[in-house]
């Protein structure tokens, strides 16, 4: 084990992975296309038939994806601020996001699992440490 970035080699998938793969997909697009059409359509600052958040209805403080809902439709909207106004770690977590979802397709359209790039396991530890930190700061911050 090193202490460095360390990256694992891709390589071409077999006819099952494949088919895994392409179904993964598959489900994934239309989960995102559906959730996005949603969100475009009815905006969660107007329509409450979303389910509050479980942590804001028992606390009355926010957890750390609280207004993601409403940042993601100000963004489909166009409005980027919206995004980062509602919640600045969904945003600042999006291109992590958009890569995995990159990788899912490569599999699928290509039948090639790309390197894995393996970060530095203080880098994976540190994940759940900002999210606290964020977590305790937006409540701190709205006193």
């Amino acid at each position: 084990m090193t202490n460095g970035i360390t990256v694992l080699p891709g390589y071409r998938l077999d006819k099952s992975e494949r088919r895994k793969a392409v179904i993964e997909a598959v489900v994934v697009i239309l989960a995102v296309v559906l959730s996005c059409y949603v969100l475009y359509r009815w905006s969660p600052a107007e329509y409450s038939f979303y389910p509050p958040c479980p942590w804001h209805w028992l606390t009355g403080t926010d957890c750390p994806g609280c207004g993601s809902l409403r940042g993601i439709s100000a963004m489909l909207h166009g409005q980027f601020w919206g995004l980062w106004r509602s919640n600045p770690l969904a945003m600042l977590f999006a291109p992590l996001i958009l890569y995995g979802g990159i990788i899912v397709m490569i599999k699928a359209i290509i039948g090639y699992r790309p390197p894995v790039v393996m970060f530095p396991a203080w880098t994976y530890r540190s994940i759940p440490v900002v999210i606290v930190l964020y977590w305790i700061g937006r409540n701190i911050a709205s006193i």
